[in-house]
């Protein structure tokens, strides 16, 4: 599955705002907004744990988050539980875990008289798991996510500040090309038609920007300074 679109920052503000909002209508849509900032990787990791088809993963997927919201998970996060991440992964996990127990209870024990052991299905416990491990891809999920949020508002700042196209660039040059492959400033410079100054400057502007950016959103999705530097190091490979 190809990388989730960019969604909206989500912070511990957001959360404790679901928590704490006294209006149902002003806490369902906060909710609503957290539910879509963790969609792409809530979908791919069930996908890939339980080798669903797309239908029957969007379906899971949608009840996963109905049932986030009517048995008041959210109330449960708090700073002392650990990174959000980490608390969506082990409830998602548990989820999934129950679902499918139930389900293998539905197909055992159908409505009527039991099966009799010899037409157990072998199978009826579900598909087996893929070969990429489904918690570690949940991670690379969860890492592209957050760079299209720090994109996002990264781009909403540089069209205030009419600098879009830079933005652009930076995305073409530095995460849409291998090293090797990336044009030069002054390639760049004939194509687009600007300085070879200009571009440099604003091929570093926009990469110290987007640093910037992708602190931010790593900071907005911990609950503390520990936690910030363990999200940094464990999905960005960045240094204290």
């Amino acid at each position: 599955m190809r990388a989730p679109a960019a969604f909206p920052a989500t912070s511990w503000a957001l959360i404790q705002g679901c928590q704490e909002a006294g209006d149902q209508e002003e806490r369902t849509r906060r909710l609503d907004l957290l539910f879509q900032n963790y969609w792409g990787p809530v979908y791919s990791f069930v996908r890939r744990s339980w080798t669903r088809d797309p239908e029957e993963a969007l379906d899971l997927t949608q009840a996963f988050f109905l049932a986030f919201f009517e048995k008041d998970f959210v109330a449960m996060v708090s700073a002392e539980r650990g990174r959000f991440r980490t608390f969506v992964r082990t409830v998602l996990r548990h989820f999934l875990t129950d679902k499918m127990r139930i389900e293998r209870a539905r197909k055992r024990r159908p409505q009527g008289a039991l099966l009799s052991l010899d037409r157990i299905d072998p199978d009826a416990a579900g598909p087996a798991a893929p070969e990429a491990d489904p918690e570690k891809s949940f991670d690379e999920d969860w890492k592209r996510a957050t760079i299209h949020a720090a994109l996002s508002s990264l781009r909403q700042e540089a069209r205030d500040g009419g600098r879009e196209a830079f933005v652009d660039l930076f995305v073409e040059c530095y995460l849409e090309s291998d090293e090797g492959a990336r044009p030069t400033y002054r390639e760049l410079a004939s194509r687009t038609g600007m300085g070879y100054h200009q571009i440099k400057n604003g091929l570093h502007r926009a990469r110290a920007d987007f640093a910037a950016h992708l602190k931010r959103e790593i900071a907005e999705q911990a609950a503390t300074d520990e936690d910030f530097r363990a999200e940094a190091r464990e999905l960005f490979g960045i240094g204290p």
